[in-house]
Order: C-alpha cells, then sequence, then structure tokens
C-alpha cells in the first residue's frame, strides 16, 4: 500500500510540473521537457513495480517457510504422539518368571505384543514327567489360554535309551493368576494343579 502511494505521489507531481511547464514557458520548452518527464514518470513506475515485487516475494518466502516450519512442528508432534505406549501392567509383568512347587516348574515368558507363553514340567516317578505348553494373553488380570493347550507325556521305560512320547491333547485350557506373591494354576482341562500355590524363584 506505501509502494502504490508513493507512485501515485510521484505521478501527480510529475503532472502538476508538466502543466506549469506549459503556462510559464514557451511551447517548445514544454514540448522538449515532455519526453525527459515521460522517462522520467516511467523510470520512477518501474523502479517501485520492482521494488514492489520483490517486497512481496520476500513476504511470499517468509509466509512459505513460517507454514514449513509450522507443518514440521505438527510432524514431529504426530510423530510423538503415534508411539505406542506401554500399555502392560505391573501385574501382568509380574507373572512372568519361573515358579516352582515340588517338582512342578512353570516358566511364563513375555512374548511380546501383549502374547505369553507358560511352559509346565512336572516329573513323575522314576524318568517320566510330562510337559505343558500354553499360549496366553491378559484378560480381567489373569493370562488365560482358550482351548490351545498341549500335554505331551514322556516316558523312559526299563531298559531302552530314549524317552517315549505321548501327547495327550492339543486343546488344553488353562488360566493363571496371582494370590499375593504366588502363582495359581487352574488346569480346566486336567485340573491337576487345583488349589495349589507355585512361589516365585529368585534365580534360574
Amino acid at each position: 500500500m506505501k509502494n502504490k502511494a508513493l507512485i501515485i505521489a510521484l505521478i501527480l507531481t510529475l503532472c502538476a510540473f508538466s502543466s506549469c511547464g506549459k503556462e510559464k514557458g514557451s511551447g517548445s520548452i514544454a514540448d522538449t521537457a515532455k519526453p525527459a518527464e515521460t522517462a522520467a514518470v516511467t523510470t520512477a513506475v518501474t523502479e517501485t513495480t520492482a521494488v514492489t515485487e520483490i517486497t512481496t516475494a520476500e513476504e511470499k518466502t517468509e509466509s512459505t517457510t513460517a507454514e514449513a516450519t509450522a507443518a514440521a512442528a505438527n510432524d514431529d508432534n504426530a510423530e510423538a504422539g503415534s508411539e505406542p505406549a506401554d500399555d502392560k501392567s505391573a501385574e501382568e509383568e509380574s507373572f512372568t518368571g519361573r515358579w516352582g512347587l515340588g517338582r512342578a516348574t512353570i516358566e511364563i515368558t513375555d512374548k511380546g505384543e501383549g502374547e505369553y507363553r507358560a511352559l509346565i514340567k512336572w516329573g513323575g516317578n522314576g524318568d517320566s514327567f510330562s510337559i505343558w505348553i500354553y499360549p496366553l494373553e491378559p484378560e480381567d488380570g489373569k493370562l488365560v489360554c482358550k482351548g490351545k493347550g498341549t500335554k505331551t507325556n514322556y516316558d523312559l521305560k526299563e531298559g531302552e535309551t530314549q524317552l517315549s512320547e505321548n501327547e495327550e491333547y492339543t486343546d488344553g485350557s488353562a488360566e493363571f493368576r496371582l494370590e499375593g506373591k504366588q502363582l495359581v494354576w487352574d488346569d480346566l482341562t486336567g485340573h491337576c494343579a487345583d488349589g495349589q500355590l507355585f512361589d516365585k524363584e529368585l534365580s534360574y
């Protein structure tokens, strides 16, 4: 706006000067001055236009830079906000580790992405033992397996050097819950550990 006002004022001044030249001077002097005045006005307009264009370009550059900076800041905030929060509760974490009771051990591991696994080994008479494997997921403060657990029995018979393997089932269900600092294994298929409490082993 300032540049436009400057152009208008400059043109009016030159026009006034031209009119004065016609009244006071001879016709030949005024005629001679016309080309010079026209050239001066054209030069002034050209220079002012150039200044205006440069100023406009600078304003656009500053605006574009500000927009780019704001966009980058928004992207950074979006990335920071998109980071997955650690939604594991302290109770879920307390399940992991190794638990023991007599000849039975339960080892619960965190497989990531909300999945856990329980591996149970329970020794029998002599060299026989059974192994349960449960894929688990958190549910209502427990770790739960719904129909995907397996139980396999192993036995070393007299006079043999290799264990015999017998898969008892592959559709077992179970729940693991905490009672204070102890673990309860609710075997919903075979009920082999009902009411028994497992203590956490500090080192293994």
